[in-house]
């Protein structure tokens, strides 16, 4: 399982077939699968929601989780006008392209991931990570966002297992210039390509 966490967005995550993810509660979201080996799973968020609130993240594999007064089971879109903690759909205004965000606030702490299981059949040991961060929110000027990159081998949910931080994976927004509110993060200037190898599996 996958899990990323604090405010920040990602856009077209893509997972490399070569990593084990065999521990997932049967109540949880359906997790994505690995079918063979150099065969990545591959997600835009395109099919998220692109406008309103109260919806239910079902893309197969993506799993949030919420903590605080003001947790709930759901996510909303936007485009990044509203400071509101909450597990986002971020995009231009009825934009169907999408990228799966979150907004930390005093009353909410979200967190979004994956959970995948391998069906190729053999052993895997590496796993290839790569992924787009949009900056759709800037909360404060001089201050630069992130987005922590944690995989886990025995998590149920978001919530339990041993989790190890991959700091190659982490991003932060591309720059702390203003103005506060609404940055379009589909502007090639608020944006950065992650790209890393976990190994030693």
């Amino acid at each position: 399982m996958i899990k990323i966490s604090t405010q920040s967005f990602i856009k077209s995550l893509v997972l490399g077939s070569s990593f084990l993810f065999a521990s997932y509660s049967a109540n949880a979201q359906t997790p994505a699968s690995l079918n063979s080996i150099g065969t990545p799973w591959i997600q835009n968020f395109d099919n998220l929601a692109n406008s309103g609130t109260g919806h239910t993240l079902s893309i197969i594999g993506l799993v949030m989780s919420e903590t605080g007064s003001s947790a709930n089971a759901f996510y909303q879109a936007g485009a990044g006008t509203l400071a509101t903690g909450d597990v986002w759909s971020f995009g231009n205004t009825s934009a169907t392209e999408r990228a799966l965000g979150t907004i930390r606030s005093n009353n909410l702490i979200p967190t979004i991931g994956a959970t995948l299981i391998n069906q190729t059949g053999v052993t895997i040991t590496q796993l290839h990570i790569e992924y787009e961060g949009e900056f759709w929110r800037c909360g404060a000027t001089g201050r630069r966002d992130s987005l922590m990159f944690q995989y886990s081998l025995d998590a149920t949910d978001l919530t339990t297992g041993t989790w190890t931080d991959v700091v190659a994976l982490n991003f932060k927004t591309p720059h702390t210039a203003g103005p506060t509110g609404a940055i379009d993060g589909n502007q090639p200037v608020n944006g950065t390509i992650i790209s890393s190898t976990i190994t030693g599996i």
